[in-house]
């Protein structure tokens, strides 16, 4: 679980750094990156739960598990 949380606050990070961040005119205020970073992370959890959910796989999933 902690892997996941770590992945998942990584993407969040790296998007909000370089994507959004660059793309503003002024700098947010502490609170205000921290509520983007928190919408990322549930936008990216949403996104996992869904793929999840209807991804199905090729052939067995130790073979994907490896390959990921």
């Amino acid at each position: 679980m902690s892997t996941d949380s770590g992945y998942l606050l990584t993407w969040a990070t790296v998007i909000y750094n370089d994507l959004i961040s660059p793309c503003l005119r002024r700098p947010l205020s502490e609170r205000a990156k921290l509520l983007v970073v928190r919408l990322v992370v549930l936008a990216i959890g949403l996104f996992l739960v869904f793929w999840g959910l209807w991804y199905t796989p090729p052939g067995s999933i130790w073979d994907y598990l490896a390959i990921t």
